[in-house]
């Protein structure tokens, strides 16, 4: 737009994703009056994913609390269900493509357009190549160990001979790293890779248009960060799977409080919390 004789420039502040408290935030940074601005949220439906939860039980001592012996037990416990999901993977895709209201709601929304796959194969669902793979992603919280990258891509390669994987992860300015990352990316998007594990730090501005799942070892800290990262799949609207691995479990937490009384001493309290398994890892690893 040429501005070159405007008085006044009008702004316009985008985001896909960005909750009503963020809208108010970008409207007082840009100090945006109030009787002008127009703070909208539309629609974040896209009916071409449908999402599924997957609860993952692990083997773990309550006695023992915060412990590498339960972190691990989680891990493990997250890493079997991984696998078995993307054994799975194949069959959700048939049940949601078999769901009429699902398939009859998209339509509505996309002015009649079929969200479901017109080569769909279960058998084949991963030996499609080039343009007409099926891609996916699998999100990380950590670089390695049982919640990380690393360690989950050595773990799905050995399992799956027939699904190219690469990794993508935070480089933290390691030009080694920085390399392989750019590698990945540009063979995943280009479709020499089929499945890239990675952390969050990978996906900003790419619009990959066959990735048919997501799939989130741990779901991330704000409903919006997960819309984000699952809005991934499906940017061709066809029918895509968001995928989370989920674990209820509680853990008995202590945590030292000092409390001051009104004469002015400090005291310790020793005060017991319980947490949810999952995020107290999320925390401490």
């Amino acid at each position: 737009m040429h501005c070159k004789e405007r008085e006044h420039l009008l702004f316009f502040a985008l985001t896909a994703t960005a909750s009503y408290d963020e809208l108010s935030d970008i409207q007082r940074e840009l100090d945006i009056p109030e009787e002008t601005a127009i703070v909208r949220l539309e629609k974040l439906d896209r009916p071409e994913i449908q999402f599924k939860i997957v609860e993952v039980i692990a083997d773990i001592n309550t006695e023992n609390g915060i412990d590498w012996g339960n972190r691990q037990a989680l891990g493990e416990a997250k890493q079997f269900q991984l696998i078995q999901q993307l054994n799975t993977i194949p069959k959700h895709y048939e049940e949601f493509a078999g769901n009429s209201k699902i398939i009859d709601d998209a339509k509505k929304a996309f002015d009649g357009k079929d969200i479901r796959l017109d080569n769909y194969n279960a058998e084949t669902f991963y030996e499609q190549q080039g343009k007409e793979n099926n891609a996916g992603l699998v999100f990380c919280p950590h670089r390695n160990w049982f919640f990380g990258v690393m360690d989950n891509a050595s773990k799905l390669t050995q399992h799956f001979e027939n699904i190219k994987i690469g990794t993508f992860l935070g480089s933290d300015g390691i030009q080694e790293r920085d390399n392989e990352n750019e590698k990945n990316q540009s063979a995943f998007v280009n479709h020499g890779l089929d499945l890239l594990v990675a952390t969050k730090a990978f996906g900003m501005g790419i619009d990959k248009p066959n990735i048919r799942y997501v799939v989130h070892f741990n779901y991330p800290s704000s409903i919006e960060s997960y819309y984000q990262e699952a809005g991934r799949g499906g940017r061709d609207r066809k029918l895509a799977i968001g995928l989370v691995l989920f674990n209820r479990q509680e853990l008995t937490t202590t945590e030292k409080i000092e409390t001051v009384t009104e004469d002015g001493d400090i005291t310790e309290i020793i005060e017991e919390r319980t947490a949810q398994l999952t995020r107290i890892f999320y925390k401490f690893s």
